[in-house]
């Protein structure tokens, strides 16, 4: 840097020019040079301005998605937690958060499948409870003697409920012995058993009935 003898400063480089002693020397006023350097300083300025705001900006977009995303995620577990088992949260991102989103929707899917099949189980277990009742209401008492005739029975399904039937009567001086196995098991034989049954009842007040017609009469009646 060089104050000529009219106050102009300049800015002074050289260098050897490879041929002999020679020198070359250029000479620049030093506000154009400088000048060029305070544009670059204020472009870099506004540059680096933008992108402290680009990236603020996306950092506010991205964290209240993210927020927004989380506290829907805390709503739907609210819900879940009052028995509201068939509530969805809708992924906005395929990220991480956008993985937990679909995790959660999968836990809440599979809870409410497994609360529709619980709740679907004690149902059935009720009527089956409610079949097995009636259905141990049509046997006997387990032993019987009628003069020189004595009975003796036992029941047991291999589930709650079977198609098992057994039944006896004394009706004047006949004796009735009933015996009858409905194919299947479940709540369906119960009520063919619980039919043959109630036909039984009605043959054994029907009087002097062999044992072909009461059958036959019990096979219409089923």
């Amino acid at each position: 840097e060089i104050q000529f003898a009219d106050g102009q400063k300049y800015i002074i480089s050289y260098s050897a020019a490879g041929i002999g002693d020679l020198v070359v020397v250029a000479k620049v006023d030093e506000a154009t040079a400088f000048r060029a350097v305070q544009s670059l300083i204020a472009k870099s300025i506004l540059f680096f301005a933008a992108l402290i705001a680009g990236t603020l900006l996306i950092s506010f977009v991205a964290s209240t998605q993210l927020t927004s995303t989380l506290r829907e995620l805390s709503d739907a577990t609210k819900e879940i937690s009052r028995g509201q088992f068939d509530i969805r949260v809708e992924p906005h991102t395929t990220d991480e958060v956008g993985g937990l989103v679909e995790g959660f929707n999968l836990m809440a899917s599979e809870v409410s499948r497994l609360m529709r099949e619980a709740a679907e189980g004690a149902r059935i277990e009720n009527e089956m409870t409610t079949v097995r009742a009636v259905q141990t209401a049509l046997f006997p008492e387990a032993q019987a003697n009628f003069g020189p005739l004595r009975i003796s029975g036992h029941f047991e399904p291999a589930g709650q409920c079977g198609g098992d039937w057994w039944h006896y009567s004394r009706v004047g001086k006949k004796v009735f012995i009933w015996m009858g196995d409905a194919a299947g098991h479940g709540a369906s034989t119960a009520l063919v058993t619980s039919a043959a049954a109630s036909a039984s009842a009605v043959i054994e007040m029907m009087g002097d009935t062999s044992p072909g017609q009461a059958l036959t009469i019990l096979n219409r009646a089923i």
